[in-house]
């Protein structure tokens, strides 16, 4: 039987049957119109190289990504037991992030934090001008460059299109967030595991992101850190920030008193 018989709607479907690597080994440049139905199959195509072996990559990095640069609006990089130095292969075939110009959702998981890691996340993060979701899981960083990671938290507040934001990095030292510097119009949702939070900086946090309407936070300690008048003020101002949603999970300290729970209604207290 000829395939090339079949309709166009015929062959995107049974695309959806074959992995990447085999769709490109297979069809790619049988003849024009093969390629055209490869290139739109690919279309606002999710990558996740979870799905890889060391060799795919390879295969897949070396002859085919740089055919779908501009299609792929997913991407998700992984390094942990079960796929070993799949995230340094990818950056040693001198991919850029700004290369996936359409990118819209950015994954980064159980990933070590070193300079390859950094050049690629650092200069290229800038340029995602359709980015409206990141995902920091599990990563950690090897040294003690505190203004490395203020840079990146600002960077993330600078993205332009950003709605929803998941951060779980654990940096080198003691604390695992800093206060962005920066103003976010765009984030309306957003995780952050931070071990010990200080009231006034959850405040602080807010301000920087006012258009916040679902915030979920870990920690081990939460302090008020400063005087009644303050407190109440806080109080008052985070219940006229446009929130739907505030969780805070494994809410293990004593020192938020019954009032903060009363009055702030919107929050949930998981112990």
């Amino acid at each position: 039987m000829n395939l090339e018989q079949f309709s166009s709607e015929l062959l995107l479907y049974l695309f959806e049957f074959i992995t990447p690597l085999d769709l490109f080994r297979t069809f790619y440049n049988l003849n024009s119109h093969f390629n055209d139905l490869i290139l739109i199959y690919f279309q606002n195509y999710r990558f996740d190289f979870r799905s890889l072996s060391r060799q795919e990559l390879q295969i897949i990095c070396q002859n085919y990504i740089p055919l779908i640069f501009d299609k792929v609006v997913y991407l998700h990089l992984f390094d942990n037991d079960g796929t070993p130095g799949h995230a340094t292969d990818f950056l040693n075939y001198n991919i850029s992030l700004d290369q996936f110009t359409r990118l819209k959702a950015l994954t980064l998981s159980s990933m070590e934090w070193h300079s390859k890691i950094d050049e690629f996340f650092s200069f290229g993060i800038q340029k995602l001008h359709h980015l409206t979701y990141l995902k920091l899981d599990d990563c950690y960083f090897i040294n003690d460059d505190v203004n490395k990671t203020r840079q990146i938290i600002d960077q993330i507040w600078s993205l332009p299109k950003l709605i929803c934001c998941y951060w779980n990095v654990k940096p080198y030292g003691d604390d695992y967030f800093y206060l962005p510097t920066v103003v976010s119009l765009s984030l309306q949702n957003l995780y952050i595991k931070n071990p010990e939070w200080k009231f006034k900086e959850l405040s602080r946090l807010m301000v920087k992101t006012p258009n916040l309407q679902y915030f979920s936070t870990e920690f081990s300690h939460f302090a008020y850190n400063f005087n009644n008048d303050n407190k109440n003020k806080t109080k008052t101002s985070l219940r006229n920030l446009p929130l739907k949603r505030l969780k805070l999970t494994y809410l293990w300290s004593q020192n938020i008193d019954k009032s903060f729970e009363y009055n702030a209604k919107f929050i949930l207290f998981k112990y």
